[in-house]
């Protein structure tokens, strides 16, 4: 990793925190799009409707595995909302300042599948994740198991607001343990998205672990950290998807 990079994330020490409960902006640079990754959440958060509907409908419309991924509706399941926000600043660099204030609210881990047409040739797909929002309902971060049917490949997706510092990607790092970065792949709208090789390893620290951080670097060089609890992951991920999206909806959490 280049030099400059390694040096932006030492501003991000393992364990360290700064909790604001006003920091629904402390990716004050950085709301999922208006894709079908939001559209999807707010009807899921709002209780309008069930989530599982809409996810069906994208994918009797004759999507491509890729385009289901890249359209981020690996955080369709996700609901309504998730966890703490945090930001962290070097020692000798202020926070930057939130764009607005307000508390957060979280969904638990929550697992839901596609069930695409038998005539699109779409593969069925499972998630497991959970999403962070600000109290009015605006997305700050999202994390999420993809898991195709009839593949062994597992993708673990972390989705973050724009704009961010690109070239360094971001960082997750799981009780403390040793960080993993990825590149962005993709930004779309206001949000930037980061792949993660959902192996055997990383899954089973993830069903072993207690809190998950997931990193980026705001436009200001400041780091910034969101940290969302696994305490309910391993129970979603490994157990059968949900039926009931109002019911997730209903255990929204200050």
């Amino acid at each position: 990793m280049p030099v400059f990079i390694n040096n932006i994330w030492a501003g991000l020490p393992v364990g360290r925190y700064a909790i604001r409960q006003d920091c629904a902006a402390a990716m004050a640079a950085t709301v999922l799009p208006d894709s079908a990754t939001t559209l999807a959440t707010r009807v899921f958060a709002r209780g309008r409707a069930p989530i599982r509907k809409f996810a069906n409908r994208i994918g009797g419309r004759g999507s491509s595995l890729s385009a289901l991924i890249f359209g981020g509706v690996a955080a369709a399941l996700i609901g309504a909302a998730s966890a703490i926000a945090q930001q962290l600043s070097p020692p000798d660099a202020s926070p930057a300042k939130p764009a607005q204030s307000g508390k957060l609210v979280y969904s638990p881990w929550t697992k839901f599948c596609t069930t695409p047409a038998a005539t699109t040739g779409v593969p069925r797909i499972c998630f497991t994740g959970r999403e962070m929002l600000t109290e009015a309902g605006e997305p700050i971060a999202a994390a999420a198991l993809i898991e195709p049917t009839g593949s062994e490949k597992k993708i673990f997706r972390v989705t973050v607001r724009a704009p961010v510092q690109l070239r360094y990607g971001t960082r997750i790092v799981i009780d403390r343990g040793e960080p993993l970065t990825a590149p962005y792949f993709t930004c779309s709208g206001d949000s930037c998205i980061s792949d993660y090789d959902g192996g055997l390893d990383l899954l089973a620290k993830l069903k072993a672990g207690q809190t998950l951080e997931i990193q980026a670097i705001a436009l200001n060089e400041k780091p910034i950290s969101l940290d969302f609890s696994l305490g309910d992951f391993a129970t979603a991920a490994d157990g059968p998807p949900s039926e009931d999206p109002k019911g997730a909806a209903r255990g929204l959490q200050k």
